[in-house]
């Protein structure tokens, strides 16, 4: 799958948080040394490489765009339900949106079950599935661990597939589309996308909203790659809350920067967090500040078109959707569900390689294809 979202490597732990709501703050942290990797005299030298920085940026984004499956040998069965868990954020009305168009490719339809981002709608919205989950169970963006919920997962006893979760199958749980390891992967992508257009070390800002939990390991792959490869670098972080994407949350961000003149480049951990901010950055005259987004939105490719934002990636979106629908039409027909934690596809867009409608997320061309003949339906 070519992007995705929804990662390269390392656990996260499991973070239980209060509540989204409105507190933000920043902390300055220089690269850490856990980044690994075996720095040349030339980067001890000088405290970037950036030839490392493209090479590892090219590994990952140039991978092939194609979906193929193994057939699922002999029909699938019809009328079948999928509750699907959704958040506020655009993204998970997306991968929503897959979701349903995958179901009622199989015949299947889908329930949806909203939850806003906080541990006791997390909760409710958990026992709203267990109640009635259908023939199997999907989540977006959860804010608490599996443990918090455990009980409602064991009522429910269907397979249960997380588009994104802080942590791995287990049990009920038989695949996460964009676990942590996946996920902080893309944080790689963006810290060397920054190192090689820098070219040298540079100060940046990290925008996250660690009450996403399922998030947390992005910064975490930001901050490996730029002690591989900038350890002369430095990031502060900004954490803000999703709830105030908007004015709010893009004041912030040029307040943070105007308290730091000497940052260079701005990165988000979510696409969606940075709607608004490159117009609120041009407005406040700090023209010499780019942005970089992960899990690109159709605002964020508006804005790259424009030139507001230096660089977007894409993360699958209606693709892990139909992803998860896989996972899901597998187990339910004794077929081996191949891996319960793929590390998808991440694509650089850039303005010659826009979709010519921006009013939808990025996807590849019939990429529904592979799907379908994996299933063998038409």
């Amino acid at each position: 799958m070519r992007r995705l979202l929804v990662g390269a490597l390392a656990a996260v732990a499991a973070i239980a948080v209060a509540s989204c709501g409105g507190s933000s703050n920043s902390s300055s942290t220089g690269a850490s040394a856990s980044g690994g990797g075996t720095s040349t005299s030339s980067t001890a030298s000088s405290g970037i490489n950036t030839a490392q920085a493209k090479k590892d940026l090219d590994a990952i984004i140039d991978e092939p765009a194609s979906y193929e499956f193994p057939k699922i040998p002999g029909s699938i069965p019809k009328g079948k339900v999928i509750t699907f868990q959704t958040c506020p954020v655009a993204i998970c009305t997306e991968v929503g949106d897959g979701v349903k168009q995958a179901a009622a490719t199989l015949g299947w339809s889908v329930r949806i079950v909203p939850m806003d981002f906080t541990p006791a709608g997390y909760k409710q919205a958990w026992q709203s599935m267990a109640q009635n989950p259908g023939n199997a169970v999907m989540t977006t963006a959860p804010v608490l661990p599996d443990r918090s919920v455990q009980s409602s997962i064991d009522k429910a006893g269907v397979p249960y597939v997380a588009s994104t979760s802080p942590s791995g199958p287990h049990g009920l749980k038989i695949a996460v589309m964009a676990s942590p390891r996946a996920v902080e992967r893309e944080g790689t992508v963006e810290a060397n996308w920054i190192i090689q257009d820098a070219g040298k070390p540079v100060k940046t800002l990290f925008v996250m909203d660690p009450s996403i939990a399922s998030l947390t390991s992005v910064p975490v792959g930001y901050q490996k790659a730029m002690a591989r490869n900038c350890p002369k670098c430095s990031t502060q972080t900004l954490k803000v809350s999703v709830a105030k994407v908007g004015p709010a949350l893009a004041q912030q961000v040029v307040s943070a920067l105007q308290s730091n003149p000497d940052i260079k480049y701005v990165a988000f951990g979510l696409g969606d967090l940075a709607t608004g901010v490159p117009a609120a950055i041009k407005a406040a005259g700090l023209s010499n500040v780019k942005v970089v987004v992960r899990a690109a939105t159709p605002p964020n490719m508006q804005d790259l078109k424009n030139g507001a934002i230096a660089a977007a990636f894409t993360s699958e979106i209606y693709e892990v959707g139909w992803a998860a629908v896989d996972k899901v039409v597998r187990a339910l027909t004794k077929q081996s569900i191949g891996d319960p934690e793929p590390l998808g596809k991440i694509r650089e867009l850039t303005p010659n390689t826009l979709p010519a409608d921006l009013t939808k997320p990025y996807q590849i061309p019939n990429f529904q294809d592979g799907f379908k003949k994996a299933w063998g339906v038409n």
